[in-house]
């Protein structure tokens, strides 16, 4: 006697399975090879996987660790509750896995299971084939798309972002090209920006023409980093240093890829700004949250969030973590639950602190490697999410 299951428990028996699982199962006949590939099918697992990495969205975090001594690059996937090591992630050929003093990468950022990632050629600027490349890749599923060459054939200094936009269902790639006196109050300085669209899989610059001066002047003292995705919204920090270092203050340059607009956002009055503090932007809860220690020395960091995105009267300090065994630590990421994790030296030696927000206490501590650099963090979870059409 045969046995018929609905295709909506299917579905829902499919969803729950690891990813390398589902592709061993697209195998297992046409029906399921036809359920798994289909949109609806990818986006419900997607939501599926989201939602055990907890409410706001959030997976291991993806590291981008440099070995000083061999010069090799890595990304480590980490287990949630322990920091421990969960996987090496294997990076694809066409991202050079080591520094052979011609190109490095750096990873732009993490959305629905896709990292896009930065190539950089080093060297003198001579020709077209000397542009930066852009690659987006899914690493559970091991598709990986090359982006076409920018339009801005230029590579004095970069900025990016990348995010994803439900209400155009796109996910987009922001290039900022920043030339002239960067850092400087006086001089020359302008910016071209372009933008690509995965759904038209093409770059298309923007008119800058029309951006405040005012912000312009501030696009001058952007610390130059990937830009952090809150509300479909980019954002990057802005240091303004002073003489002497006393009165040091900073923004937050905000870019809103739906509207293609640039705007400014002012940080607290309160909050510890300085020439040699960590400074990072993050998303916490799904509020635009600020992260910083006071110098590099420093034992604490200071966690501030928006309550009511724009509203720079909003800001809140939630939090500060560290501690007198701590120092020269730094913001990595956020977990589950809103756990905060560090990097830094604790008693003397290098570890990864877990952090739980209420206590303010740290909950585990793991040492890694003194030759390991482990510079970037981003959230990550895996996806069947296709790296294009």
């Amino acid at each position: 006697m045969s046995m018929y299951i609905p295709d909506e428990m299917v579905i829902e028996i499919l969803s729950r399975l690891p990813v390398k699982s589902l592709l061993r199962c697209r195998s297992v006949c046409r029906v399921w090879h036809d359920v798994i590939d289909s949109p609806k099918f990818v986006e419900h697992q997607m939501y599926r996987s989201a939602s055990l990495c907890g409410r706001n969205r959030i997976g291991p975090l993806l590291f981008q660790r440099a070995n000083l001594q061999t010069l090799n690059f890595s990304l480590t996937l980490l287990h949630s509750d322990t920091l421990a090591v969960a996987e090496e992630v294997k990076i694809p050929a066409s991202i050079p896995s080591s520094f052979d003093g011609s190109s490095y990468w750096s990873v732009i950022g993490s959305c629905n299971g896709l990292v896009a990632i930065s190539i950089f050629p080093i060297g003198v600027f001579q020709s077209n084939r000397d542009v930066d490349r852009v690659v987006i890749w899914n690493p559970a599923t091991k598709q990986i798309r090359e982006l076409p060459t920018p339009i801005i054939v230029e590579r004095q200094l970069l900025d990016y972002g990348f995010v994803y936009l439900s209400s155009v269902e796109d996910y987009k790639v922001v290039r900022i090209v920043s030339r002239g006196n960067l850092g400087g109050m006086n001089g020359d300085f302008s910016i071209r920006v372009e933008v690509y669209s995965m759904q038209s899989d093409s770059w298309r610059e923007i008119d800058t023409g029309s951006i405040c001066p005012i912000i312009m002047h501030s696009m001058r003292f952007m610390i130059h980093s990937s830009g952090v995705a809150v509300k479909g919204i980019l954002h990057w920090p802005v240091f303004f240093p002073s003489a002497s270092h006393s009165n040091d203050t900073g923004s937050i340059i905000s870019f809103d890829m739906v509207h293609e607009l640039f705007r400014e956002i002012q940080m607290p009055d309160a909050f510890s700004v300085s020439f040699d503090s960590r400074l990072r932007i993050l998303e916490l809860n799904g509020l635009l949250a600020l992260a910083s220690s006071t110098s590099r020395e420093s034992t604490l960091i200071d966690i501030w969030v928006m309550r009511e995105y724009g509203n720079s009267e909003s800001w809140s300090k939630v939090m500060s973590f560290g501690g007198a065994d701590c120092m020269n630590i730094w913001f990595l990421g956020s977990w589950i639950n809103g756990e905060v994790i560090l990097g830094g030296k604790w008693r003397e030696r290098n570890h990864l602190m877990l952090f739980e927000p209420s206590s303010k206490k740290s909950i585990k501590h793991v040492e890694y490697d003194s030759n390991w650099d482990i510079s970037q963090a981003c959230n990550y979870y895996e996806t069947l999410t296709p790296v294009g059409r």
